[in-house]
């Protein structure tokens, strides 16, 4: 091992993560909701409405916003500090392992589908919301908390939507830390001599929106199309960021992307479904089309071999 390395590993701590954003996973892992019922029970025995009281003791989105970006800005400042103190050559490797940390903690977030039914209209409506996984739901009525634990996570979704903002915007300020730092130390490389056999590298031109790349690939992973693991998911969004080209413009920056990942949008979900239907006609029309040819070839075969066993008997009888 090189010597420079030894000294760094002495030097620096290894737990970065850990040590600059503990508050932050404590509440990661202690997600609590507080509710409460404002009226009685219908003739359903249903509770008629459902009332967030607080989550993590904030009782509204936006105190909760503060309260998470209150917690992250001192780790950050504390990071920007200790960085200093390692190896330039070193940003890089330290700075990808707490974005990939951080990206994780987003993960505590899901998509889940809450349905409707009003039964004087007769209709049913899907709505589709972010929640957070394994909370703790703590209010009246815990004995029937299977029935309307969904619809608690529902009436809490801005909370879950601020907690992946705040992160994602974290992310964000991790890019512009690692920019500080190289401009600090005015580190500069000597531009690469271009190759003139090298082929300039592939981008995608695609008619699609930021939202509907964001859902693209979103549906890509979640769906094992594409093997990326939870914890590479900003890698792939980087990937997508550097080889795509959005429909409104050739560069998409990465806030934008990542948001879109994180938190899908409803028109562009509707546009893949759209998408995703006329895929489907079109995989059938294909398939009737291979179908037909093959019908085809195997009633031509058959005819071609009466024609040559009547011709064969024709001259066998004269």
């Amino acid at each position: 091992m090189a010597t420079q390395t030894v000294h760094i590993l002495h030097t620096s701590s290894l737990q970065l993560f850990e040590e600059n954003f503990s508050a932050l996973i404590y509440q990661s892992e202690n997600i609590i909701i507080r509710y409460r019922f404002l009226n009685s029970k219908t003739k359903n025995g249903h509770w008629d409405t459902v009332d967030i009281t607080s989550v993590n003791g904030y009782k509204s989105p936006e105190e909760f916003k503060k309260w998470l970006i209150g917690l992250i800005e001192p780790s950050l400042a504390n990071l920007y500090q200790q960085l200093l103190a390692v190896h330039h050559t070193y940003w890089e490797a330290y700075l990808a392992y707490i974005t990939d940390k951080i990206d994780q903690l987003i993960m505590i977030t899901e998509d889940e589908r809450f349905v409707f039914h009003k039964e004087e209209f007769e209709t049913i409506r899907q709505h589709r919301f972010k929640s957070f996984i394994n909370c703790k739901l703590i209010g009246p009525g815990q004995e029937e908390l299977h029935l309307f634990s969904q619809f608690i996570r529902f009436k809490a979704v801005r909370f879950a939507e601020v907690w992946v903002e705040v992160l994602i915007g974290t992310i964000d300020r991790i890019d512009l830390i690692h920019k500080l730092l190289i401009q600090s130390e005015k580190i500069s490389e000597p531009p690469p001599i271009p190759d003139k056999n090298q082929k300039s590298e592939f981008n995608i031109k695609s008619n699609l929106t930021v939202p509907q790349l964001g859902v693209f690939f979103r549906l890509m992973s979640k769906s094992k199309v594409i093997d990326v693991p939870c914890r590479q998911t900003i890698q792939l969004i980087d990937w997508a960021i550097h080889h795509f080209q959005s429909k409104n413009r050739e560069a998409i920056r990465p806030a934008s992307l990542r948001n879109k990942f994180f938190t899908l949008d409803l028109a562009a979900l509707d546009f893949w479904e759209q998408k995703l239907n006329e895929w489907l006609s079109m995989i059938r029309e294909e398939r009737n089309n291979i179908l037909k040819t093959t019908v085809f070839y195997w009633i031509t075969i058959e005819l071609q071999t009466s024609c040559d066993w009547v011709t064969d008997v024709f001259m066998w009888g004269c």
